[in-house]
């Protein structure tokens, strides 16, 4: 349920969401991902978390796991999400375009991503925790801003909101909108 300061951070736009049928992977979720311009995707497996922005499709790098290995796959721009799920063994897919359908409210949130900056990995910066959890995000995304320990990874998470029966407001939905880099304070 939201809180009342929540809601004064409310904001109304239209959005429509449409399930997708995935018969072929990874065609399928391919030709969606290119033909809805999506720039950034995260990709949940059983091995790993995988993080590709930008032009990483028509680059030929489509690495994506072997389809019982796929738990969740999000390709995602600031307008639409494509949102792959494996649901005992099959795949479930939905894309969600703001913009157009019915209005609703949202609210936009931004989360830092795992871990602080350990090192330079090829064309990606790791990122890792204590606990050994890490995530490798494209160096593309930092521009002209040096990675440094005082540099975190973080995602705009878009939540969408309705009203209940009862009046009162609850989360009925989300989606990933663009990674960011953001300064933080270490309190170490």
């Amino acid at each position: 349920m939201l809180m009342a300061a929540d809601i004064s951070k409310l904001n109304c736009i239209a959005s429509n969401s449409q399930q997708l049928q995935i018969l072929t992977y990874p065609e399928d979720v391919l030709t969606a991902i290119k033909q809805n311009e999506l720039d950034a995707v995260v990709v949940y497996s059983l091995d790993e978390v995988v993080v590709e922005l930008g032009e990483w499709l028509s680059q030929g790098k489509t690495k994506l796991p072997e389809k019982g290995d796929l738990l969740e796959l999000r390709a995602f721009s600031n307008e639409r999400e494509l949102l792959i799920r494996n649901v005992n063994g099959g795949l479930r897919g939905r894309l969600r375009i703001d913009g157009s359908g019915e209005p609703c409210e949202v609210l936009d949130e931004e989360h830092l991503l795992v871990g602080k900056f350990e090192k330079t990995v090829g064309a990606k910066e790791r990122f890792s925790e204590d606990s050994g959890a890490c995530i490798e995000i494209p160096t593309e995304l930092f521009g002209k801003v040096k990675p440094s320990k005082g540099i975190r990874a973080s995602i705009t998470v878009r939540n969408y909101v309705a009203e209940s029966e009862k009046g009162s407001f609850e989360f009925n939905g989300y989606r990933f909108m663009e990674l960011n880099l953001r300064q933080v304070i270490d309190d170490e």
